[in-house]
């Protein structure tokens, strides 16, 4: 059993970023004076940048609780997913750069009912990825080609041989 848990370093990048795009965004929108199509931009901007810091909150307050038996996010809202259920998994990159050099995954876990879905900012996720790899070869999970390509460039391989192809095989960027 162990636990993992968003980085300080992520989540104050994540605070940083919301609280500078909503003051942005909210003293463009105060400033503004007449009703126009800019205000109306300049809401939705200001309130998709408070999403992402509700969303940095509910992240900073949830940690994973990985087992043997089970995935557990415990925190405001709590769920737990069982890897005897497992039956949906999807590995997904998103390059921040063109060479694909940067970037993070996206592992979303769903036994037809309860979903989670965390990222590779999350301290121990490779030791997830190493149990959700071993359940889906363990129980013939079927995936994507793109989630398996995700996985073995992640040095993962989900064809049982245990090979790492992490030296040879670029993340597939989800489209």
């Amino acid at each position: 059993m162990f636990t993992c848990k968003y980085s300080r370093k992520s989540i104050s990048g994540d605070y940083i970023r919301a609280i500078t795009g909503l003051v942005i965004t909210g003293g463009l929108l105060l400033a503004a004076t007449k009703i126009t199509i800019f205000q109306y931009i300049f809401a939705a901007g200001a309130l998709l940048f408070f999403g992402f810091l509700l969303r940095t909150f509910l992240r900073q307050f949830s940690s994973f609780v990985v087992t043997k038996q089970d995935l557990k996010r415990v925190g405001l809202f709590k769920r737990s997913l069982s890897w005897d259920q497992l039956n949906n998994v999807t590995l997904k990159y998103f390059s921040t750069r063109r060479d694909r050099k940067a970037g993070w995954y996206q592992l979303t876990l769903s036994d037809g009912i309860v979903k989670i879905t965390i990222d590779s900012e999350l301290m121990g996720f490779d030791n997830v990825m190493k149990i959700c790899s071993d359940t889906v070869i363990q129980k013939q999970i079927t995936v994507s080609e793109t989630t398996s390509e995700n996985f073995a460039s992640s040095g993962f391989s989900l064809t049982g041989s245990g090979q790492s192809h992490k030296e040879t095989m670029d993340p597939i960027k989800d489209e």
